[in-house]
């Protein structure tokens, strides 16, 4: 399925939705797609950052008093340090699921709930 691009001068230009191309080329590269953020991006970060901020909790020992606030904040952490770190390592996201990407991002929202957990009775209580 094609849509013509608005405003775009010369002879028609198709976008294919599926391939993610106008004319054979890609639409985003480098840098542009990184700030490539809408709504949908943002609300998916949240969501992704409370699933891996569970999972993280669920995974470190004991018992982690910090507020599911908190938690998503850790698991946001955990979404994009573990997505760039993946990124560094060449590993391309193939379809909507990476288990290396996934395990690397559970991997650093759990050491983020463990430091939140660690730091947040010390910021609560020098308050008090």
């Amino acid at each position: 399925m094609a849509f013509p691009l608005v405003g775009v001068p010369g002879p028609v230009r198709c976008y294919s939705m599926r391939t993610g191309a106008a004319n054979g080329v890609r639409r985003h590269e480098g840098a542009e797609a990184a700030m490539d953020f809408g709504l949908f991006s943002i609300i998916g970060i949240i969501i992704g950052g409370l699933i891996i901020g569970l999972i993280g909790k669920a995974i470190v020992k004991g018992r982690q008093d910090i507020p599911l606030w908190l938690t998503i904040v850790a698991g946001i952490v955990g979404v994009l340090i573990g997505s760039a770190i993946a990124g560094a390592f060449g590993w391309e996201t193939a379809g909507i699921w990476n288990i290396g990407e996934l395990i690397l991002q559970i991997v650093v929202g759990a050491v983020a709930v463990a430091a939140a957990a660690a730091l947040y009775p010390k910021a609560v209580g020098a308050r008090r």
